[in-house]
């Protein structure tokens, strides 16, 4: 018992330095607690300025509506634009000092341009004029607002471009456009309070266009790694690397304001992790100083507690090293019985054991190599098959073979599609480009046999759906409704969708045919002829992967051409 009573001392010894090492623990985890409430303090503050942001923002854009309002509503306006009896001058002048009347805000609107009857008239020229095409645009146009991009003057300074389209309140009709040219120096400002001398905020579009930035000089710029600034969820921070400096990133896009004035704004905020966490970067050097000495103090004092422990245990590895050398085990000088007898007991039981797993595990490892070398192979197939393609359309090139190449580049587009490292799935837009460079090699097969359209609805697009369902309907469209046509056929291939289901549609005006009951059974002979093998593999296909309410509808009558209705689920 006396030996029994020593290991429990060792033991609560062990567990003392344990209990340091747990308090050890706890300033850490205190120290990540505060790190991380400091995060969200920032994160939130930010946040709350962002949306001040948004604010101001708001109300630079409500002043343009107001602006607008009272310009179009002024008793002068009709006056300057219709008068066929002023002079531009004139007009010039009537219209500077319209604009003075209803009480334009010079320091944010440097230029106000109208459009109308091919004339335009300006509150200052030393400005650009925006795209033809985004003045067109205005006149159809319904939105709130529209954004023109920026434009810099002749002073260097920078404009952000709004546009109006401009309409006649008595008769409704549209008799222009007006420009406003907004002075950035206001929207910086504005922007400026959010990151302070933290770091940098900036306000970029759906198309990766700086709309404003605190740093003048990249104001109308285009992020080309815009990647780095979206995020899965807004708003939300996180902490990454940009220009090679740790950052804080903050993203927020509010919904609200964009959905008023159709939009598609950023606000983003960029903030030094260095400069933020000054203190708690030197605090944390105390903490690394006082875990390093606590380290340091408990594993001296846990090497000697080991020590005492693993003298015993020394005995038992001598003894079973002298079993290794001569097959005897020598039995062990205890003074007394204490808890190492288990692990004289067991020994044996345990080297048969490991033993026995090392073997399992040897066989395991060789067949997961295996498995891993099928796999590679797997792969390597359809790169190959790819490859050998390439090689054979540009072989075609060189000789000036354009058909042989245009068959070859579609086929290997249509297997890398069809293929597509495996996957179930595919977007919309994938399924249609398969379906696309399908065509193309059925038209070169069968040129001027038949004409294709596609009505593509463009919110149905990044949809997923199951792989290679409409392929099949398709070449049953070609071989069995237009092949045998005298004249030249016309496909049809629509996508849409409502809020539960997506719709395929595959129509053609060829032979058609009477549709069974039985369309779908394989043993049909009749089915199969007109493609109702191919029907049925799809059907059970969508069946089996979105449910019974899924699958495919037929209508089709002789003579009368047929209509193939695809209904599958969306992805919640």
């Amino acid at each position: 018992m006396k030996v029994r009573n020593s290991l429990k001392k060792r033991i609560t010894l062990t567990l003392i330095i344990m209990l340091i090492m747990n308090a050890l623990l706890m300033i850490i985890v205190v120290r990540t607690i505060s790190k991380i409430s400091i995060e969200n303090y920032i994160y939130n503050d930010i946040y709350s300025r962002q949306n001040e942001m948004y604010d101001g923002l708001s109300q630079v854009l409500d002043e343009v509506n107001l602006l607008y309002s009272r310009m179009v509503l002024n008793e002068n306006f009709a006056k300057v634009l219709e008068d066929e009896d002023l002079s531009y001058e004139e007009k010039k002048a009537m219209y500077q000092a319209m604009l003075d009347n209803v009480g334009t805000n010079r320091e944010l609107f440097f230029d106000v341009t109208i459009f109308y009857n091919d004339n335009l008239l300006r509150m200052n020229e030393t400005v650009g004029l925006p795209s033809l095409s985004f003045i067109e645009w205005l006149t159809k146009s319904d939105h709130l607002i529209d954004q023109g991009g920026i434009i810099k003057g002749l002073d260097e300074k920078k404009y952000l471009v709004i546009g109006k389209r401009m309409i006649n309140f008595p008769t409704g009709d549209i008799k222009g456009s007006i420009i406003f040219y907004l002075n950035e120096e206001v929207l910086v400002d504005i922007l400026g309070n959010i990151s302070g001398d933290m770091g940098y905020s900036f306000v970029y579009n759906d198309e990766a266009q700086i709309i404003t930035h605190t740093d003048t000089n990249f104001i109308g710029a285009t992020i080309f790694d815009a990647d780095i600034y979206r995020m899965d969820k807004l708003p939300n921070y996180e902490i990454r690397e940009i220009n090679g400096q740790k950052s804080i990133v903050i993203i927020n896009k509010d919904a609200d304001f964009n959905s008023q004035y159709n939009l598609n704004w950023k606000i983003v905020s960029v903030i030094s992790y260095n400069t933020l966490f000054k203190d708690i970067i030197q605090l944390n050097k105390y903490y690394i100083l006082l875990g390093l000495i606590m380290t340091f103090l408990a594993t001296m004092v846990a090497f000697k507690i080991a020590r005492e422990i693993t003298y015993p245990i020394q005995n038992i590895i001598k003894g079973l090293r002298k079993f290794a050398v001569n097959g005897k085990k020598e039995p062990f000088k205890r003074s007394t019985s204490d808890e190492l007898w288990e692990l004289e007991k067991t020994y044996d039981d345990m080297v048969v054991r490991i033993t026995e797993l090392i073997e399992t595990n040897k066989k395991e490892m060789e067949k997961q190599r295996e498995l891993e070398l099928l796999s590679l192979q797997m792969q390597i197939n359809p790169h190959f098959l790819y490859n050998t393609l390439d090689a054979i359309a540009w072989m075609a090139k060189i000789k000036k073979q354009k058909d042989i190449e245009k068959l070859v580049l579609a086929l290997a587009k249509f297997f890398r599609i069809s293929l597509h490292k495996g996957d179930k799935f595919i977007k919309v837009k994938s399924e249609i480009e398969l379906i696309e460079n399908f065509i193309q090699i059925e038209l070169i097969r069968f040129p001027e046999k038949f004409t294709i359209n596609y009505d593509i609805s463009p919110d149905v697009e990044n949809e997923e759906t199951l792989k290679l369902i409409l392929q099949p309907i398709v070449e049953n469209a070609i071989k069995h409704g237009i092949s045998q046509l005298e004249h030249t056929g016309h496909i049809e291939i629509k996508a849409y969708k409502d809020d539960l289901y997506i719709y395929f549609e595959v129509i053609d005006d060829g032979l058609g045919f009477e549709p069974p009951t039985d369309l779908f059974k394989e043993n049909d002979t009749a089915n199969k002829t007109q493609g109702g093998y191919g029907l049925k593999n799809v059907d059970e296909r969508i069946k089996l992967e979105y449910g019974n309410d899924c699958g495919i509808t037929v209508h089709s009558k002789p003579n009368g051409g047929t209509k193939v209705i695809i209904k599958i689920k969306r992805k919640k």
